[in-house]
């Protein structure tokens, strides 16, 4: 159940409290534990959520693993051209140009969400026809060009200040506000609670085995599957999050030997 969203938490709590609370009512554990799912879910039904399903703090996540990852690809692509002992003098000039002019540092991958959208959307009006002109001089993988990742890199720091934005508009509803540290603490409540829950309820009903099965099987079957299919769509879900990997296959992350690099570093942000 740890891996549940917030989305996944808001549906398994509505279909447990308004569908099986019933099943719940007639023993000791439903007792213990309705009254405070049925208060967590009563709070999380005031916070909106994104259409695709997946609470903000993950899409933002994500969105900003797309972010850093176009923005590395591009500073390390011009890196291994300069490091190229044959590149032309006219080429070099071009390239250090770039970097000087438009291509994102790697000291800005740390940054906030809120300072790097903004430097994107900074870029993309600095960006003139000799940018990209330069920039299409040098392929990258896939038939494209360096201008391609770096628009990339613009595009995906706008949708990082829509979903700022979103997340701020659906932190409130009416005068009521939720932040973003309550709703994660209410989903992580959520999922504890029904983890003790269904402990508790195996420790009361271990004399009938029969009923202990037939009420898990009835209180946690939509939650499991929503754990199972969260689950099966993990690796769908980072599928483009990051560019590196020693054989060129997907990867969920940074190897140890990376944590040196700047640009690969885990960053801390908000």
């Amino acid at each position: 159940m740890r891996n549940l969203t917030l989305h996944d938490v808001q549906l398994g709590l509505r279909e447990l409290v308004d569908n099986h609370s019933d099943v719940l009512t007639g023993t000791h554990s439903g007792a213990m534990f309705l009254p405070a799912l049925s208060n967590i879910r009563r709070k999380l039904d005031r916070v909106t959520l994104p259409e695709d399903g997946h609470d903000l703090t993950t899409e933002l996540a994500h969105e900003d693993a797309r972010h850093d990852g176009f923005a590395a690809a591009v500073w390390l692509c011009t890196e291994a051209y300069l490091a190229a002992p044959d590149l032309t003098f006219d080429d070099r000039v071009v390239l250090k140009m770039l970097r000087r002019e438009i291509l994102p540092p790697p000291s800005e991958l740390s940054a906030p969400y809120a300072d790097e959208a903004a430097k994107a959307e900074s870029r993309a009006g600095a960006l003139n026809d000799e940018h990209r002109a330069a920039l299409k001089r040098f392929p990258v993988r896939g038939g494209k060009t360096l201008l391609d990742w770096l628009d990339a890199y613009i595009a995906s720091g706008q949708r990082l200040r829509r979903l700022l934005a979103q997340r701020a508009m659906a932190e409130h509803c009416g005068d009521v506000a939720v932040s973003p540290l309550e709703v994660g603490r209410l989903r992580g409540r959520a999922v504890a609670l029904l983890i003790q829950l269904r402990e508790t309820l195996k420790y009361e009903l271990h004399e009938t085995p029969d009923r202990a099965r037939e009420v898990d099987l009835v209180v946690f079957r939509f939650v499991d599957r929503l754990s199972s299919e969260r689950a099966t769509s993990r690796d769908a879900w980072s599928d483009d999050t990051f560019l590196y990997s020693d054989d060129g296959s997907r990867t969920t992350g940074p190897s140890s030997e990376d944590v040196t690099n700047p640009l690969l570093r885990p960053p801390t942000k908000i």
